[in-house]
């Protein structure tokens, strides 16, 4: 293989981020190569290391990379086979591919690394990054540098963008800016394609790509950048917190002193303790309980509780959390919202069930307010409410944890920014939430438990201002109530409203009871256009299955109590919630294991199953 007759050597600075903006006059950078420190350089995957050569915190001409195209016997470029070298002293590593795509490519990786530390990385530390790409070119082809990365990073601040640029050219020299988040992590690499112009007539083409001037910069924040409340979510753990999972909210002060609570099920647990360098490792203490350990770093650049754990020294869980960074006052507010903003949601389910879960949606809303926090409140699938206080994280991220001691927990994440623009500004609602329901023989609300994962459907909810109404509505158009599963199979009945109008001022016109257009009787109670809350029931009639002379042939009523909330599910505007229906009383059967007792209308279960409530088609 050749390499092109007409050598220009150009170094090329990559512009790998504009990361340093983030970094205040304040910051401190520090050379981590004070001693011996050093890069190894290995194409991957072919993972050949490169020891690096001049000083210790610059390193000059590495060992670098040939990207080579061949062409084929019809003159195209392409069906050229991977070819390696093995490295030397004063060779490089040469990769030629052919995919009928005119494209060489490849993957450069760097490592810093010791003679007494594998990798000069440290946990929870900053760093900067800055190198150059030297080339020996024609002029005629096309470099493209790719996204950086580094397992077990974020890796840079903020994202990178990829640059594609013909050959030769310069580029002002910039920095990328990473957290590391594990010890033993340490390889940065970034892709290179080499891309020659249809005018090249070589019939091998190379392009030699070599590392120049890099540089390895740890960054040091002032203390302050590290204030403020952060929360996070703890792991749902059979033995830690018995699956109910839990919540860590903490205020961090400009010194670093840290003041929190722990909430696993019910139970808080207070705690204190420092931030040294954007780290901690506090001790929580439990009654009659191991005490647990808390670990985490502070990233104050993306407003993170970063690669946080809890362990009782067996078992771990870990946290994801974020820092509390909208505010309204002081010299440089940074709203959440404009105006305060309402979210409606429903949480419909994503898998698949089985038959001693509920069948109807979960729903919910909250204020977002200016400052950025909130108040989530709402119902679970199977009728219990419940309530839960906190904020919006920097992307839009909601920590969602609700409990009762009795009855189980709803864990999971809401998301307002599901684009992670850094604004709010969006209305459209996502995330996931799963509930669990603790097993509870007196209950006739699935006494078994259940645990099932829920998909959140939502958006921003604005009350219609006249002649509009609600579901995005005029005058004259027609509703309907569709009611599914919950027992209904086995209802002489089917409640459903096929059509019905809803009047100004947003009062739903149901027809009369037992009618052909409702056979149910089911009447909407609730409708409150302010904030998207709706309500009603509707009522079976079935005959009795008992066989005791006193009910035999008789007909029994059941009355099914429902509830929902207005919002959006992606597609359309619609009205999602559940009904509880009461099983019918039956008779006890001996003749199975376990027996199976009789029951009354005030023993039976009670199932859940789903009510939609939608502008008719």
């Amino acid at each position: 293989m050749k390499t092109s007759s007409r050598f220009k050597h150009t170094l090329l600075s990559i512009l790998l981020a504009v990361g340093t903006q983030h970094l205040t006059h304040a910051q401190q950078n520090v050379d981590v190569f004070s001693g011996n420190g050093n890069f190894e350089i290995a194409p991957d995957p072919l993972l050949y290391p490169f020891p690096g050569s001049g000083p210790t915190n610059t390193l000059t001409r590495f060992k670098g990379w040939q990207l080579a195209l061949r062409r084929n016997g019809t003159g195209d470029f392409g069906n050229a086979a991977i070819v390696h070298q093995a490295p030397t002293a004063n060779s490089y590593a040469s990769l030629s591919i052919g995919s009928n795509t005119s494209l060489a490519s490849g993957t450069l990786s760097v490592k810093p690394v010791s003679a007494t530390n594998p990798s000069l990385l440290q946990l929870g530390k900053i760093y900067a990054l800055s190198f150059s790409v030297a080339t020996m070119d024609d002029g005629s082809a096309t470099l493209e540098v790719g996204l950086p990365s580094h397992t077990g990073a974020r890796l840079p601040i903020p994202a990178f963008q990829a640059l594609s640029q013909n050959l030769p050219l310069t580029w002002n020299r910039q920095s990328v800016s990473f957290i590391c988040t594990s010890l033993d992590q340490g390889k940065i690499s970034f892709s290179l394609k080499v891309k020659p112009s249809s005018a090249t007539t070589q019939p091998d083409y190379v392009t030699t790509v070599l590392l120049d001037n890099m540089e390895l910069k740890e960054v040091v924040l002032p203390p302050q950048r590290i204030a403020g409340t952060y929360t996070g979510l703890v792991e749902r753990h059979p033995d830690l917190n018995d699956l109910f999972g839990g919540r860590v909210d903490l205020t961090v002060t400009d010194r670093g002193s840290v003041s929190g609570n722990l909430i696993m099920a019910t139970i808080q647990y207070p705690f204190t303790g420092t931030v040294v360098n954007n780290q901690a490792s506090l001790l929580i203490q439990r009654s009659s309980k191991a005490a647990l350990r808390f670990k985490f770093f502070l990233d104050p650049l993306n407003n993170l509780l970063a690669a946080a754990n809890l362990s009782d020294g067996v078992s771990e869980v870990f946290v994801e959390g974020w820092r509390l960074n909208w505010s309204t006052t002081g010299p440089n507010p940074n709203p959440a919202a404009s105006e305060p903003k309402i979210y409606t949601f429903a949480l419909k389910k994503s898998t698949a069930l089985a038959t001693s879960e509920p069948d109807g949606d979960g729903f919910g809303s909250f204020t977002l307010g200016r400052d950025g926090l909130l108040s989530i409140a709402g119902r679970s699938a199977d009728g219990e409410n419940y309530t839960c206080s906190t904020f919006a994280g920097p992307k839009g991220q909601i920590s969602f944890y609700a409990a009762e001691i009795s009855k189980g927990s709803f864990h999971g994440k809401l998301d307002i920014d599901l684009a992670d623009t850094g604004n709010l500004n969006s209305n459209v609602l996502g995330g996931n939430v799963s509930a669990r329901r603790i097993p509870d023989k007196s209950s006739r609300l699935y006494p078994l438990g259940y645990y099932v994962v829920y998909s959140a459907v939502g958006t921003r909810f604005t009350q219609p201002v006249a002649p509009a109404i609600i579901l995005g509505m005029t005058l004259g158009a027609k509703a309907q109530l569709v009611f599914n599963k919950g027992g209904l199979a086995s209802a002489a009945i089917n409640p459903n409203v096929p059509e019905f109008d809803i009047l100004a001022n947003n009062v739903a016109s149901l027809p009369a009871p037992q009618s052909v257009g409702n056979p149910g009787s089911a009447v909407i109670t609730t409708l409150n256009s302010s904030n998207g809350f709706f309500a009603g029931s509707f009522v079976l009639e079935d005959t009795e299955l008992r066989k005791v002379p006193a009910f035999v042939g008789k007909k029994i009523k059941r009355t099914a109590n429902f509830a929902g909330i207005l919002t959006r599910d992606g597609v359309s505007q619609i009205g999602a919630g559940h009904f509880l229906l009461p099983e019918l009383p039956q008779d006890a059967d001996r003749s199975v294991t376990p027996a199976i007792p009789a029951t009354s209308p005030t023993t039976t279960k009670i199932l859940s199953g789903s009510v939609l409530l939608s502008k008719k088609p």
